[in-house]
């Protein structure tokens, strides 16, 4: 997870047997001959209920210290409240990739949980608890194994570290591994979690990049690093997100010429080799990835297999040396060979986390009410939480907006899991 720039989450009673006894009684008694009954129209025939459409999983949201659970309508996207739990104010949260957990790193106390949901309602039940450290900075998630960083805990000092830990059956937590940064502050990383192994990215205290293949063990080993953006050499960067094999990263480019201003662009790079490949040109300080699943029933990208892209981007208003910037919501496609196509674009003004429906239908964007303090015309708005739908043509279309609901996100899909062959 990458800072911001604004401080770089649904008998009738049956009748038919007093009838009978009616008639029975009346048969016995005497009198005149039963009349023969007048025959009545049948009446409509009664239609079965429509059942509701199988939810397609739940997001679960923070909210101060407590998480509200909704259920996902599978054709609309649209958010349907089921249970509110005072789970603790989490710092972060992950959701794992075949949506069969929940974990949530926490600052008091210092400890990452693992949680499971309820087929039926969705709310979260506790599996593990790690004891780590505090003061973490991010949080992502394989099948298989947990990754974070944080300052850990150690003989009364905080040390920048990486932590991780392999996820066990029942989303058991196994032991910790962790490595402590030499620098005095912790990295910004990206995890490629789809990698075999997985290859942990992260900024260096030299402004580049190292790659750190993850050991079955949990332990780094470093495999390569870059200081370039293609030919350009480059002041820093900042890891934003890893998938396909590729690192995309937010650079800080040098002026060309002693007057010129300096620029941020997003530059990719290959592999654990970080073999640089592309300047897109595009001015993104977050971004999160979906990869589609081979085999999984929940794949239906409007773009088929190729990888979606959300990113935050910036755009410049006015002229100038110094334009304002304002912020928007990018949807891309990464090719097989690392390529990103533009798709849409929506205008999200206070933007801060963003999640694809594991389907890549929907895209949820939590909005803060506290963004960008520092730019000129800066304005307090509510919290807030956006659906977007993304269509046949992969574009972008507002389903609907929650007001005061906005924080830390996960889905899971405990239907498809559950179906998912090998668990």
């Amino acid at each position: 997870m990458v800072k911001s720039r604004s401080g770089r989450a649904w008998r009738r009673p049956a009748l038919f047997g007093l009838s009978v006894l009616s008639c029975g009684l009346l048969a016995a008694c005497g009198g005149s001959s039963p009349t023969v009954p007048t025959p009545v129209a049948p009446g409509p025939t009664p239609t079965t209920p429509t059942p509701a459409p199988e939810p397609a999983g739940f997001l679960h949201l923070q909210q101060g210290s407590s998480v509200i659970t909704y259920a996902i309508d599978g054709a609309t996207g649209r958010l349907r409240e089921s249970t509110r739990q005072g789970l603790g104010d989490a710092s972060l949260m992950v959701g794992e990739p075949q949506g069969r957990y929940v974990f949530a790193a926490y600052d008091d106390p210092g400890q990452i949980v693992a949680y499971a949901p309820d087929p039926s309602s969705g709310s979260l039940m506790a599996r593990s608890v790690a004891e780590a450290g505090t003061n973490w900075t991010s949080l992502s998630a394989s099948s298989t194994r947990l990754y974070a960083t944080l300052y850990y805990f150690s003989g009364a000092h905080f040390y920048p570290s990486y932590v991780s830990y392999a996820v066990e059956s029942e989303g058991q937590l196994g032991l910790p591994s962790v490595e402590y940064f030499e620098f005095d502050t912790v990295p910004s990383v990206a995890v490629d979690v789809d990698s075999d192994p997985a290859v942990l990215y992260k900024s260096t205290e030299t402004g580049g990049l190292t790659a750190h293949v993850v050991d079955p063990d949990g332990t780094l080993t470093q495999m390569g690093g870059s200081h370039l953006c293609l030919a350009s050499s480059m002041d820093y960067a900042e890891p934003l997100v890893a998938a396909r094999g590729f690192l995309l990263a937010s650079a800080h480019l040098p002026a060309s010429q002693s007057y010129g201003p300096s620029t941020e662009s997003v530059c990719s790079w290959e592999g654990p080799r970080l073999a640089p490949r592309a300047n897109l040109g595009v001015d993104a300080d977050y971004a999160v990835a979906l990869t589609p699943r081979r085999g999984s029933s929940v794949s239906s990208s409007a773009v088929g297999p190729a990888t979606l892209v959300a990113m935050r981007t910036w755009y410049s208003v006015g002229h100038g040396l110094h334009p304002e910037k304002k912020p928007q919501v990018g949807l891309f496609a990464m090719s097989d060979d690392g390529d990103l196509e533009p798709l849409d674009t929506v205008e999200s003004e206070c933007a801060m986390r963003m999640l694809f429906h594991p389907s890549g239908r929907f895209l949820y964007v939590s909005h803060s009410g506290n963004c960008w303090p520092d730019l000129p015309g800066w304005r307090r708005l509510p919290e807030s939480l956006s659906l977007y739908s993304i269509d046949a043509q992969a574009h972008l279309g507002l389903v609907e907006t929650l007001e005061g609901a906005g924080g830390l996100m996960a889905i899971t899909t405990p239907a498809v899991a559950a179906s998912t062959p090998g668990r």
